[in-house]
C-alpha cells in the first residue's frame, strides 16, 4: 500500500460551524473548534511544518541569552512559500470559509502565516495584541486560526485570552481587568483542535514546563477587499508594510501575490 500524501486529502471540504459558535466569537473575540484537521491529515502535514521549522529557523542562540519574546517561541513565517504541500495546508478553503463565516464576510485572503514553537522549559508569551505590529486595514477585520500540532495537556494549556478585549482596541491588561473583563483558557487541547482570535483581542500563552515542544501553527486571514490605512509613527506597522504587502502604499488595495484569496462565497460555495 502506498503512503498518503498530502493529496489524498480534501482540506477544502468545509467544517460546519454553528451560529452560537460565531456569536461567540464576536461577542468574546475568540472561539475554540474541536477537530478541525483529523489524525491522519496531521500525520501528513505535521512532519513536512517541523522539517520547515527545523530548516529556516534562525534561532540557535541559547533560551537564557533571548530576549522575552525570544524566550517565549521559535517562530518562523509564511511557511507556505517554502514547501507546496505547506501552501495547500495554509490556503485550504477549509479554513479559510471558517475566518469568512467567523468575520462575516464573503471573502478572505491570506495575511500571513506562523509557526510558533514552544521549546521544552520556553517562557511564557506576554499580553499583546496582535494588531499592535500588524498593518491596519479598511476595513480592519483580522482573524488567527491558533491550531497546536501536538497534544496539549492540562499542564501546559492553550493561549489565555481576556474576552470582549477586541471592543475596546488599545487596551491594557491592567485597564481591562478594572473593567471587569475576564480571562479565559481553553486548558487541554488536542492536536488538530484550533482557536480563533480577533486581531484586537488581548492573549497569552504559558511557559513550557515539559520536556517536549509546544508546536503550533497559526495563520491569519483578512476580508477583502480592505485598503491599506498610513501606519503612521508605528515601527512594527512599518515593516509589515512593506514586507508582507510588497509595492503597495497608503490607499491601495491590499492584494499583492503574498495575499492570496483564501476563500471566496461567491465561487466556492
Amino acid at each position: 500500500m502506498s503512503k498518503p500524501t498530502s493529496s489524498s486529502f480534501d482540506l477544502d471540504r468545509p467544517y460546519p460551524v454553528s451560529s452560537n459558535q460565531i456569536t461567540t466569537f464576536r461577542k468574546k473575540g475568540h472561539v475554540k473548534l474541536e477537530n478541525l484537521v483529523n489524525g491522519p491529515e496531521l500525520a501528513i502535514f505535521r512532519p513536512l511544518i517541523k522539517q520547515a521549522v527545523k530548516q529556516y529557523n534562525q534561532e540557535v542562540r541559547p533560551l537564557k541569552e533571548r530576549d522575552t519574546f525570544g524566550q517565549a517561541f521559535l517562530q518562523t513565517i509564511n511557511l507556505w512559500r517554502k514547501h507546496e504541500s505547506i501552501k495547500r495546508f495554509v490556503t485550504a478553503k477549509r479554513f479559510g470559509k471558517i475566518a469568512a463565516d467567523l468575520l462575516g464576510v464573503n471573502r478572505v485572503r491570506l495575511y500571513l502565516d506562523q509557526s510558533f514553537f514552544k521549546e521544552a522549559g520556553g517562557g511564557p508569551t506576554p499580553w499583546h495584541q496582535d494588531n499592535h505590529y500588524m498593518i491596519e486595514l479598511d476595513p480592519d477585520k483580522k482573524v488567527t486560526m491558533w491550531m497546536p500540532l501536538v497534544d496539549i495537556p492540562e499542564s501546559l494549556g492553550s493561549l489565555s485570552f481576556v474576552s470582549s478585549s477586541h471592543q475596546q482596541k488599545e487596551i491594557t491588561l491592567k485597564k481591562a481587568l478594572k473593567n471587569n473583563l475576564h480571562i479565559e483558557n481553553y486548558g487541554k487541547m488536542n492536536a488538530g483542535d484550533a482557536t480563533f482570535h480577533e486581531g484586537w483581542i488581548l492573549h497569552s500563552a504559558n511557559r513550557n514546563p515539559l520536556p517536549i515542544d509546544r508546536e503550533v501553527m497559526t495563520i491569519t486571514y483578512y476580508a477583502d477587499p480592505a485598503k491599506i490605512v498610513d501606519p503612521g509613527d508605528n515601527e512594527a506597522r512599518q515593516t509589515h508594510l512593506g514586507t508582507y504587502f510588497p509595492n503597495r502604499r497608503v490607499g491601495d488595495f491590499a492584494d499583492t501575490w503574498l495575499n492570496p484569496l483564501i476563500y471566496d462565497r461567491d465561487t466556492d460555495g
